[in-house]
């Protein structure tokens, strides 16, 4: 007997609910998270405040605060 595992793709995120959790996908498995505290996301915003001035000082890229899809692969390997 054999079981065959689904591999989720980067679709398969596009399609997830707007439900307040975090859903990402890591070697074709699908996390899904809680959305993170507020003292979290409190700390996170002084902490990219911190990093973007010295960033925007020196021309050095940019920071992003939310979460941006990051597609390493299309899924083959």
């Amino acid at each position: 007997m054999s079981t065959t595992t689904r591999r989720y793709t980067y679709a398969d995120l596009l399609n997830t609910p707007d439900d307040g959790n975090r859903y990402e996908i890591i070697d074709g498995e699908l996390i899904v998270s809680a959305a993170p505290f507020e003292r979290h996301q409190r700390f996170l915003y002084l902490l990219s405040r911190r990093f973007g001035d010295h960033v925007d000082r020196h021309r050095l890229g940019r920071i992003y605060f939310a979460p941006v899809d990051v597609l390493f692969s299309s899924g083959a390997t």
